[in-house]
């Protein structure tokens, strides 16, 4: 599982975290892959201040805001995106 610490810090190191948002920008207004996209920041960046950092350098904080302008009425969404902020 991706969501270990080891884990988490190879996948970052990797550029994990950079493909990660660079594939969601790719699939702009695809529900499904943003819901599903949200998830994944949200393990990466949990307990990792070093994804945290590179999420936020690739463009993450403009991904979450651009997934609540865009998904404003699904609450799913909307609480990843929350809870993206709120980490």
């Amino acid at each position: 599982s991706i969501s270990t610490p080891d884990n988490k810090r190879r996948f970052g190191a990797a550029q994990g975290c950079e493909l990660l948002v660079a594939a969601l920008t790719g699939f702009p207004g695809d529900r499904d892959v943003s819901y599903w996209g949200l998830g994944a920041l949200l393990t990466l960046a949990a307990s990792n201040n070093e994804n945290k950092q590179r999420l936020g350098r690739a463009g993450g904080c403009e991904l979450v805001a651009g997934c609540l302008r865009t998904y404003r009425s699904d609450r799913d969404i909307m609480l990843y995106g929350l809870e993206a902020i709120e980490r």
